[in-house]
């Protein structure tokens, strides 16, 4: 299993949330929970960290990217705040 440090990075124009990665330009994002602009970063990484439902996806390597979607089985992600 493969462990990936991200960091809420912000919200996209297309009201995504995005992380990045601590270790590369890879980011991550959701397409299926969208937030506004101005909703604390706390509030997002609180509602990330509770819930799979909406969970986390691949998105690409740049922020406001077009989301490469999936996830692949052996890769954990680790909200750091």
């Amino acid at each position: 299993m493969i462990v990936v440090n991200i960091k809420f990075e912000g919200i996209d124009d297309w009201n995504r949330p995005v992380f990045k990665s601590l270790n590369s330009n890879v980011r991550y994002g959701s397409t299926n929970k969208l937030f506004n602009w101005n909703t604390p970063a706390k509030e997002i990484i609180d509602y990330f960290k509770t819930t799979t439902v909406d969970g986390l996806e691949y998105f690409g390597h740049r922020f406001g990217c077009e989301p490469n979607g999936g996830m692949p089985k052996d890769v954990t992600l680790n909200i750091i705040e």
